[in-house]
């Protein structure tokens, strides 16, 4: 063990000090990373999205993801709109056009790991597939409109070698903003 100026405690282990874990000196506690923020820091999490500045009534903003045949993904989402909108997240819809390729971003701006998994959006879909997910974001309508969003807490584990549409909804009487963005991280 090691003291430090600030009085943090270091618990040094494995060889030549890898391993080591912090002691907060307030709470006497261990200081740690989440495993999310873990995955950022080694350059696994990527995000991708789509925005609209003017999504009309009824339009829908979507993102496909076919994962590698390697590696499931896990995912996170967030979305926002300009009125009431719907997100819906379907499991191995019937494409018969990707849409435009996207390249998710690292969000280890320093780390030059990229996606196995691929991402498009606006795919032209044929059938949805099995709906998974379903989330209503009240932002209200008809000229009462102050806007809505929200964001999944728990992610979702996408299999291997399998299609995933995601999908918000306009459901405002007129045209409003629309953002859909995925987080995702692919574990080694």
């Amino acid at each position: 063990m090691k003291s430090t100026r600030s009085g943090q405690t270091t618990i040094l282990g494995g060889q030549s000090g890898q391993g080591q874990v912090d002691v907060d000196p307030s709470s006497r506690g261990l200081v740690g990373l989440d495993a999310v923020h873990r995955w950022v820091h080694r350059g696994y999490m990527f995000d991708a999205w789509n925005y609209n500045a003017a999504l009309g009534s009824g339009a829908a903003l979507e993102i496909l993801i076919v994962t590698a045949a390697s590696h499931g993904i896990h995912a996170r989402f967030a979305a926002a709109a300009g009125g009431d909108a719907l997100l819906t997240v379907f499991e191995n819809p019937t494409v018969s056009n990707n849409g435009v390729a996207v390249v998710p971003m690292n969000r280890n701006r320093s780390s030059a790991r990229t996606a196995l998994g691929l991402v498009y959006k606006n795919p032209t879909i044929a059938a949805d597939g099995v709906q998974i997910g379903n989330t209503l974001l009240p932002g209200g309508d008809r000229g009462q409109t102050g806007g809505g969003g929200g964001s999944s807490f728990e992610e979702f584990i996408l299999a291997p070698s399998t299609k995933y549409l995601f999908r918000l909804t306009n459901l405002a009487v007129g045209a409003e903003p629309a953002d859909l963005d995925l987080h995702f991280y692919e574990p080694e």
